[in-house]
C-alpha cells in the first residue's frame, strides 16, 4: 500500500515530536497549511499509517490515539546515519528538515519489513456478543450552556444502539462512558478498561442556526477507523442525527435491526424537536440525583410531555423522577406514588416496547406497592426488550436479593457490571447482594473497590459498615457509619438507625437509646420517617417485642425498608416470627431462605 504525500507528512510530524501529544489542530495546520480539511481526513491518514506500520494493540504500538485531542508517536526514534535512502514520492518537497526525513524514512522502512506479518495477524473478533463504548460527545460549541446537549446526545446514542440488537451488541452504559469526559487516555487504554471491541467518538459544533455532528467508529483491536460521517441539522432538532448514527453503526458492525427497534426509530422521526430538547435537558438534571436536580428534571420531563403528548420517554422520565425522589426521601406520600404509576403506565401505553417504562413500573411495584409478582413480570419484560438497560439489571438484582434468591441476584449484578464497569452504584449493589447472601468478605471487597475511586461514596460506606457488623468488627463498622453521617449532615434517619443498631449489638445500650430519642425528635421535624428505623435499633438491643411492634407500624405505612426484613442478616432474630410473615406479601415468604 503506497503512502500518499500527506500521509507521509503526517508520519513525519509525529516522528519529529516523538513522545509528545500532537493536537489535531497542530497536525492539520502543519500538513495542510493552506487548505481547510475535516478531521476525518486526518483520521484516515493515521488509519493508513497504522496499517502500514502493523500497529496492533496486542503488540508494540507506534501511533497512540488520545481521544478528542490528537496523536502521539510512542516508538523509539533514532538517527541512523548520513546515507540518503530513496524518499517516498512527493510533489511537495522542502517542507521539513532533511534530518527529520531520514528519521521518518528509517522508521517507516524498518517497520514495513514486518508490516505484512502484523497485518496478517489482525485480532480475531471474539465470538461472543460484541461490546461497544460511546465516548462522551465533545462539545465544540464554545459554550458550557450546551453541555446538556452533548451529554444528552451521548446518552441518546447509547440508548439507541443498546436497543438495536441487544443479543449481539452490548453497549457500555452512560455512567462508565461519562467517566472518560475530557480524558487524556488513549483509545487503547479505554478499550482495555471497558473490555470493548468498538469505540464510537463524536463531536458537536454549531454555526448560526445549524448543528454539525461528526462521528467515527473505531475498531479497538487495531485502532483503525471503520467509518466516519458528518451530519448537519437545524439547531434544536437532532433526533434524525441520533437515529442516522445508530443506523450507520448498526450497518458497520453487521447488526440486524430488530422489528421493535426499527419501529422505534421510525416513530422517533416524528418526535417534536422542542419536546426532545426538553427531554435531553431533563435527563441531564435527573442524572445529578440531587434534590434540586431531580426537581428540575421532573419539571422539564413534564414540559416535554406537554409539548408532545405522544413522547413516551418523557412520561417514563416523570416516573423515574418520582421513583428517585421517593428513594432519597425527597417526596414521600401516596400522591407522589399515584403520579409515578400513572406516568409509567402512560409511557407503556404509548410505547409498549420502551424498556424504561416497564422498568420504572417494576421498580415502584417492588419498592412502594409491594406487588411483587407484577414487579418481576415487568422487570423481565424490560430486560426482554433491552438487555443493555443497566438500571433494569441493577433494580432486578435488588428485587431478587430481597426475595432471598441470591444466585439469580448475582447474575443480574454481573450483567450490570459488564455493561457499566465503572459505576460506583453498581459496585455498591454488588456489595449489597453479597452481604444479603452472607458473603461478607466479598461485600467488603466490592465496597472497598468503589471507595478507592470515590472515598466519599456513601452507599459503599453503608454496606461496608453492615458487613463489618456481621464480622463483629465493631470499631471498623462505627467508623463507616460515622463517615456516612458526616457526609449526609447527620440527620438521615436510616443512617442513624444503622448506628443505633451497632450500638445495641456491641453492648452500648445507652448510646442506642440516645439514637432512639433522636429518631423520635426527627419524626416531629421531617415529613416522613419510616418506623423500620426504630425497629432496627430495638433489634440491635435484642428487644424483640418492641422491634415487632414498630415493624407492624412500618407495614401500615408500606415503609420500603421493611422489604429487607426477610433477607437482611440484622433481622435474623425475628425473621422466622409469623407476625413478620403476616406483614409481607406471599411472594417474599415463598422465596426466602
Amino acid at each position: 500500500m503506497p503512502l500518499t504525500p500527506k500521509a507521509f507528512q503526517t508520519l513525519l510530524v509525529l516522528v519529529e515530536n516523538q513522545g509528545r501529544l500532537v493536537e489535531k489542530d497542530e497536525l492539520l495546520k502543519k500538513v495542510w497549511p493552506d487548505t481547510f480539511v475535516e478531521e476525518a481526513t486526518l483520521a484516515q491518514n493515521v488509519f493508513t499509517l497504522r496499517k502500514q506500520l502493523g500497529d496492533d494493540r496486542s503488540d508494540a504500538q507506534y501511533i497512540e490515539t488520545v481521544p478528542k485531542r490528537g496523536y502521539r508517536f510512542v516508538a523509539p526514534v533514532r538517527l541512523i546515519g548520513t546515507a540518503q535512502p530513496a524518499l517516498p514520492e512527493t510533489t511537495e518537497p522542502g517542507l521539513y528538515r532533511r534530518g527529520s526525513v531520514w528519521i521518518a524514512a528509517a522508521v517507516l522502512g524498518a517497520t514495513l519489513a514486518v508490516g505484512g506479518f502484523y497485518l496478517a495477524r489482525r485480532i480475531d473478533r471474539p465470538r461472543h456478543r460484541a461490546m461497544l463504548a460511546v465516548l462522551p460527545v465533545q462539545n465544540l460549541t464554545g459554550t458550557n450552556d450546551r453541555a446538556y446537549l452533548t451529554d444528552g446526545l451521548t446518552e441518546e446514542i447509547i440508548t439507541q444502539l443498546g436497543a438495536m440488537d441487544p443479543s449481539r451488541l452490548g453497549v457500555i452504559a452512560r455512567t462508565s462512558s461519562m467517566a472518560y469526559k475530557d480524558t487524556n487516555k488513549t483509545v487503547d487504554q479505554i478499550s482495555h478498561e471497558l473490555k470493548v471491541d468498538y469505540i464510537l467518538e463524536a463531536s458537536l459544533r454549531e454555526s448560526g442556526t445549524r448543528t454539525r455532528v461528526t462521528a467515527q467508529l473505531i475498531d479497538a483491536g487495531d485502532q483503525g477507523r471503520i467509518w466516519s460521517q458528518d451530519y448537519d441539522a437545524p439547531s434544536g432538532d437532532i433526533v434524525a442525527v441520533e437515529d442516522e448514527i445508530g443506523r450507520a453503526v448498526a450497518t458497520q458492525v453487521h447488526l440486524e435491526l430488530q422489528p421493535q427497534a426499527r419501529q422505534r426509530l421510525d416513530r422517533r422521526r416524528g418526535e417534536n424537536p422542542e419536546s426532545h430538547d426538553l427531554y435531553l435537558q431533563a435527563r441531564y438534571y435527573w442524572n445529578t440525583r440531587t434534590r434540586d436536580g431531580l426537581d428540575k428534571g421532573l419539571n422539564l420531563f413534564y414540559r416535554a410531555a406537554e409539548k408532545d403528548p405522544t413522547n413516551a420517554r418523557a412520561f417514563a422520565g416523570v416516573a423515574d423522577s418520582y421513583n428517585m425522589m421517593m428513594f432519597y426521601g425527597y417526596s414521600p406520600g401516596a400522591g407522589t406514588l399515584l403520579q409515578a404509576k400513572a406516568a409509567a403506565q402512560k409511557a407503556i401505553e404509548l410505547d409498549d416496547s420502551l424498556a424504561e417504562g416497564h422498568a420504572a413500573l417494576a421498580y415502584m411495584d417492588f419498592m412502594w406497592l409491594w406487588e411483587w409478582p407484577a414487579a418481576e413480570k415487568e422487570f423481565r419484560r424490560a430486560l426482554e426488550l433491552n438487555q443493555n438497560y443497566v438500571s433494569a439489571h441493577q433494580w432486578f438484582a435488588l428485587y431478587l436479593s430481597a426475595m432471598g434468591r441470591d444466585a439469580e441476584a448475582l447474575e443480574q449484578v454481573n450483567a450490570a457490571r459488564a455493561l457499566d464497569p465503572l459505576s460506583l452504584i453498581v459496585r455498591a449493589a454488588a456489595g449489597m447482594t453479597a452481604y444479603h447472601a452472607r458473603k461478607y468478605d466479598e461485600a467488603i471487597a466490592e465496597c472497598k473497590s468503589a471507595l478507592a475511586v470515590n472515598p466519599d461514596f456513601a452507599p459503599a460506606h453503608t454496606v461496608l459498615g453492615h458487613a463489618y457488623v456481621q464480622k463483629r468488627m465493631f470499631p471498623e463498622a462505627s467508623a463507616e457509619y460515622q463517615k456516612v453521617l458526616s457526609l449526609s449532615g447527620g440527620t438521615v434517619p436510616a443512617y442513624l438507625a444503622d448506628l443505633g443498631y451497632l450500638y445495641g449489638v456491641s453492648g452500648k445500650p445507652a448510646d442506642a437509646m440516645a439514637v432512639l430519642t433522636k429518631l423520635h425528635d426527627l419524626r416531629r421535624q421531617l415529613p416522613f420517617v419510616g418506623f423500620t428505623t426504630e425497629a432496627l435499633v430495638y433489634a440491635g438491643l435484642n428487644h424483640k417485642e418492641m422491634a415487632i411492634a414498630y415493624l407492624e407500624k412500618a407495614g401500615e405505612q408500606n415503609d420500603a425498608n421493611l422489604i429487607w426484613a426477610r433477607s437482611d442478616p440484622r433481622w435474623q432474630m425475628i425473621s422466622s416470627d409469623p407476625r413478620l410473615s403476616a406483614l409481607l406479601p406471599p411472594a417474599t415468604a415463598a422465596h426466602v431462605r
